[in-house]
């Protein structure tokens, strides 16, 4: 399966060293917290299998962009995993308290940085957890790329662990790169790799680029991980009214062509409704502002909807989208549409999706099209995706023996 190349004999390869027990502590590593619609799809898909049972009793502590705001989004008063779900976002600080740093470098640094003494040298106080976990998961997202170099501290903190004491290392669903520069010493950087029990990556490019350089590690071309959640949890069949959904970034408002509005303008008469998925609350602003200026009648799908109460979207409905959890979730229900990616970034996460079947195409800004007469399009290998990903995260966290 394209996207998805497992070997058969994965699950029983692990060599976990510790064991759960119903007291056990895993730490997870990630970028949410903006909010961000795809990052918080997947901590809520991460909630929901530690909600079933098998991990009654364990705790569950989320190093990310900022905590606060993530408590409040995902974890409610009455939530189950109120009392064992902790957000935690001091070692983002940590990893971002050296600026100016290579990805590279910061990767190297966080594999020292245990040798160095290195939380003893800045006081952090918050590394209790750290060492009485049982597992240090990087869990899905793309944030490993040259704008977020500071993450790249995760990827060796996570090896160093793993090499010192033992402690089972793996990412799951992970987008990486593109990068301005190359890796310094491949040679090292293949033994930090090799200290991960698994690291699979959500796309072919992010494979073949980790392979290059870690050819021995254990590296699986796999799919990100909303997955995890099943597609109704993804959103709702809705056909009673025809759709126009838009989601688009405020920083690329300028590189759509000068014909894009008035042509938007003109196509959006066709729909009942005009929404627009909110991915960034504070970065989709300007965005907002500009679709609503143009078509007045629009209205948001804010990220606290899409996550926990499923958008409606129905056999008729057509996307339109600049970001990549927009149009995974659209390609899942099967949905027509296109998606324009403005830089190799973009373009990489993108034809993602595409390899996996997604009947969105890419927009041609000189040729656009009338979206009354799209042809059809089908849902992706729900079954056969999920299945994937099921053999790829289920060993990463087995349940405590009863």
């Amino acid at each position: 399966m394209i996207g998805c190349s497992i070997e058969p004999d994965l699950p029983s390869s692990f060599e976990v060293t510790s064991s759960p027990t119903a007291t056990s502590t895993r730490i997870l590593i990630g970028g949410a917290g903006a909010p961000n619609y795809g990052d918080e799809l997947i901590v809520r898909g991460w909630l929901e299998h530690f909600s079933q049972p098998g991990h009654d009793g364990e705790k569950f502590v989320f190093f990310e962009n900022s905590a606060e705001p993530l408590r409040k989004f995902h974890i409610p008063w009455k939530h189950p995993l109120r009392t064992r779900v902790l957000f935690r976002d001091d070692l983002n600080t940590v990893a971002k308290s050296v600026p100016d740093l290579s990805f590279w470098q910061q990767v190297e640094r966080g594999f020292t940085f245990m040798r160095d003494f290195g939380f003893f040298r800045i006081g952090y106080k918050g590394s209790r957890d750290l060492f009485e976990a049982i597992s240090f998961h990087l869990h899905g997202g793309g944030y490993f790329y040259q704008t977020r170099c500071d993450k790249g501290f995760f990827l060796g903190l996570a090896s160093s662990f793993a090499k010192i004491y033992g402690m089972p290392a793996f990412a799951t669903g992970i987008g990486i790169g593109p990068f301005d520069d190359v890796c310094p010493d491949p040679s090292r950087f293949a033994e930090i790799m090799s200290y991960f029990t698994q690291f699979e990556t959500r796309d072919a490019i992010s494979y073949q680029f980790i392979s290059s350089l870690a050819p021995s590690a254990k590296i699986i071309d796999g799919i990100d991980d909303s997955f995890i959640l099943p597609v109704d949890r993804i959103f709702r069949r809705d056909s009673t009214k025809r759709r126009l959904h838009l989601s688009l970034i405020t920083r690329h408002l300028k590189d759509l062509p000068s014909s894009f509005w008035p042509w938007l303008v003109k196509q959006s008469e066709a729909f009942d409704e005009i929404v627009f998925w909110v991915s960034f609350p504070w970065e989709d602003r300007e965005a907002i502002a500009r679709l609503q200026a143009e078509v007045p009648r629009s209205t948001v799908f804010t990220a606290r909807e899409l996550v926990h109460f499923r958008p409606p979207i129905g056999d008729e409905d057509v996307f339109i989208t600049q970001r990549f959890h927009v149009h995974l979730a659209a390609a899942r229900a099967g949905a027509r549409g296109f998606y324009l990616a403005h830089n190799s970034y973009y373009q990489q996460k993108h034809e993602s999706i595409v390899a996996l079947g997604s009947g969105l195409t890419t927009l041609d800004p000189g040729d656009l099209p009338d979206l009354g007469s799209l042809p059809p399009s089908s849902p992706l290998d729900e079954t056969g995706l999920r299945q994937c990903k099921l053999r790829v995260y289920a060993p990463c966290h087995p349940a405590s023996p009863a």
